[in-house]
């Protein structure tokens, strides 16, 4: 019983960490488009 709710514990722990690293990625990405696009419009100015 108490082997199969560790066992539980760390598959949510790494479903949990895969999405956190998945989330930061996208995050990333959006904010490195949107500083691209910011440098873009200031340098055309």
């Amino acid at each position: 019983m108490r082997l199969m709710l560790s066992h539980q514990l760390k598959e949510s722990c790494l479903v949990l960490l895969r999405l956190s690293v998945s989330f930061t990625h996208t995050v990333h990405l959006f904010y490195r488009d949107e500083l691209e696009l910011g440098v873009f419009y200031r340098g055309r100015m």
